[in-house]
């Protein structure tokens, strides 16, 4: 078996060929994780891709789970008519 791979200079894609006897070739590429690629990797600290994979109450910012920002309610006054 024998692995033949390029790395390319920012260090976040492999491509090259895998050969085994009887000399079949097998071509591959093969790209890093990355926040938003889909891929929850945990390895990297990764918690989420999506808000569906947070609890209740909590949104995927930047590949963790955050607490949702709760909006200030807005204070209604009763409507007045106006006196004759």
């Amino acid at each position: 078996m024998r692995l033949k791979a390029f790395i390319d200079p920012t260090c976040t894609r492999i491509a090259g060929n895998l050969t085994t006897r009887p000399h079949q070739r097998t071509a591959f590429a093969a790209t890093a994780t990355a926040c938003g690629d889909g891929f929850v990797d945990r390895v990297r600290g990764e918690v989420c891709e999506v808000d569906a994979q947070c609890e209740v109450g909590q949104q995927c910012t930047s590949c963790q789970c955050e607490p949702v920002a709760r909006q200030p309610r807005q204070r209604y006054r009763a409507c007045r008519r106006p006196t004759s």
